[in-house]
């Protein structure tokens, strides 16, 4: 394995790691504005309704660019194959 696929695969990981704790933290954190918009003061549950919208909001960004980098890395690896198995039939 080169240094540069090292730093990639942890470059990678690191951007998963990220995007999986965004995506908790969105949901906990909309999760606390839906219990205070449903328990909490009437006079602030408009805010606390936007609040939960908006983190779930945030959520569901980041849910769709972990789907968005998991295709895209099947394409890669499909296009990969396709190119392999091509050449392997070509020599033979």
């Amino acid at each position: 394995m080169r240094p540069q696929d090292r730093r990639q695969r942890a470059q990678r990981n690191q951007a998963i790691a990220l995007q999986i704790i965004m995506m908790m933290a969105g949901l906990g954190i909309g999760t606390y504005f839906l219990l205070q918009a449903l328990d909490g003061e009437p006079e602030r549950r408009d805010f606390y309704i936007f609040a939960t919208f908006v983190c779930y909001g945030v959520a569901a960004f980041y849910v769709w660019l972990q789907v968005r980098r998991w295709r895209r890395e099947k394409r890669i690896k499909q296009i990969l194959a396709e190119k392999a198995k091509r050449k392997q039939g070509g020599s033979g």
